[in-house]
Order: C-alpha cells, then structure tokens, then sequence
C-alpha cells in the first residue's frame, strides 16, 4: 500500500513528537507529504457570576492559534523535510471530531500512544483509540 498524505496530530508531548519523527521518516521514504495538526479543545467556563470576566487569553482565539501554529512550525523546522511537503495546521474544537474531519483527506494518520489499558484507559479515554475506530484513513500507532 502506498501513502502520499501522511497526517500527524500533535500535543506538544514527547510522545507526540516521537511519532512525528516516525512519521517524518515514513514520509522522506515514500515521498509523502505531512502535516502536522494540533487541536486545542475549546474551554467554556461555566458560572454563575456576572461579573467573571475569562482570562484575556481566551477573548482573542487568533492570538492563541498563531501562538499553537509557530510551535507546530518549530517542530516542522527540526525535521529537515521540504518545506513544500510539509503543512501545519491548528483548529479549535473537539480532537475527535477534528482529527477524523482531517483523516478524511490523508492516506495515514500516526498517533501516540502511552500504552495504556484498561481502567486506566477507560477513565482517561483515549483519541488514539477512538481515532483507530473511526478513522477514514490507515492509522499507525507509535507507542
């Protein structure tokens, strides 16, 4: 099987980054092109009070998706990979929901895994997991 879009959600953990780099070798071999997604869950913050204001780092969600996109970038920038094959992307919402929306245009996805099984899976939930149940595309898992 042969893979031309290699997709790689990203959180900035060292396990994440230790799939990129998997992937970014995967991708060198076949010459395919990655990106690399990072998707920052949307906080609501309930309450009561009137006069609670949110932090201002939540009133300007561009500040924080520039912010997200040039560490994205940082990691792209390590890979030595060709710049024209390489995408970074950040979107604001669900993981789930967002990963399996980005599956859809790519042949693979790489995820990390901590190894994790059952209870302490069950309570921490995992995307890997749901992402290799519901993915449109080939899913690799780095543990």
């Amino acid at each position: 099987m042969s893979y031309s879009r290699i997709l790689v959600p990203i959180d900035f953990s060292e396990l994440s980054e230790r799939a990129l780099e998997q992937a970014a070798a995967m991708a060198k071999t076949l010459g395919a092109s990655l990106t690399l997604l990072h998707v920052h869950e949307r906080v609501i913050v309930p309450t009561v009070d009137p006069a609670f204001r949110p932090p201002d780092a939540l009133d300007d969600p561009g500040d924080l998706a520039e912010s997200l996109t040039h560490g994205l970038q940082r990691l792209a920038d390590k890979l030595d990979f060709d710049d024209e094959r390489i995408d970074v992307r950040v979107e604001i919402g669900d993981p789930i929901d967002e990963i399996l929306a980005v599956c859809k245009d790519h042949d693979l996805a790489v995820l990390a895994t901590h190894g994790r099984r059952g209870v302490g899976q069950f309570l921490l939930g995992s995307v890997t997991e749901r992402t290799v149940r519901k993915a449109d595309c080939s899913v690799l898992v780095v543990r």
